[in-house]
This record gives structure tokens, sequence and C-alpha cells, in this order.
């Protein structure tokens, strides 16, 4: 199961896990990214970090809500599995995410990679014990 992590915003921080190697980058370009996630039959689920407000809004937070929103929609039309996750599932995971990058990574990779840990940890390791 192939399975895309993402960490959205003005810069979205992506990983996955192809075969045990875990991998990570970054997108500006909102664009790129909807072209990743629209790769054909390349992904089973998305894993996304959700975002809440509690009233007044940004304009990174509203771009960052809008793209969530994208992410949805290509998700819901394309019939991949979708896993919204609170900002708070990935913290127990993240210094795991940051021995497994080493330097040279960015906070919104290892962000991301701490979700797609927190998601494995609760959708797959735990199936299998």
């Amino acid at each position: 199961m192939l399975v895309l992590a993402i960490d959205p915003g003005i810069t979205t921080g992506l990983a996955y896990n192809n075969n045990g190697i875990y991998c990570t980058s970054e997108y500006t370009i909102k664009e790129d990214l909807w072209s990743l996630i629209n790769s054909p039959s390349l992904w089973d689920a998305v894993v996304y970090e959700r975002f809440l407000t509690g009233g007044r809004i940004s304009a990174p937070g509203l771009y960052t809500v809008n793209l969530i929103g994208s992410i949805e929609y290509i998700c819901f039309s394309k019939k991949i599995n979708i896993y919204p996750q609170m900002p708070q599932k990935k913290i127990a995971f993240l210094k795991k995410a940051k021995e497994i990058l080493g330097k040279g990574h960015s906070d919104h990779e290892v962000d991301a990679l701490a979700h797609l840990l927190s998601w494995e940890y609760h959708n797959v390791l735990s199936k299998t014990t």
C-alpha cells in the first residue's frame, strides 16, 4: 500500500514509504502537488494534517484551507482513501522522523513524515500485532 502524507501550507511537505525507504520533498506550487496526487494509480491513500481555525483566518491559513479542499477533491474523484489527522497526532513521532531524515530536511518534510509514521503506527503496525 502506497500512502502519501502531506503537511499542507504555502510550503507543503510530503512523505511516503517506498518499500521501507522513507522519501520526502517539498512543494510550493500547488499545481505540481495536484499533478503528483493525480498520478495514475499511484496512491492508495493520502494522509494530511487538518487545519482548524477559531475564527478569523490569515491569508496563509486561507491558502492552506483551499489546498486541503483541493486535495480532498482530487482524492474523492480518484477514489483514493483520505485520512485527515489533527496536528497533535504527529507530536509523538517527530523525534523518530528527525532521526530517519537526519540534517538538511525542512520542518515541513519532518512534519509530513511524522504524520506518515503516526498513520503507519495506528493503521498498519497495530493490525499486525
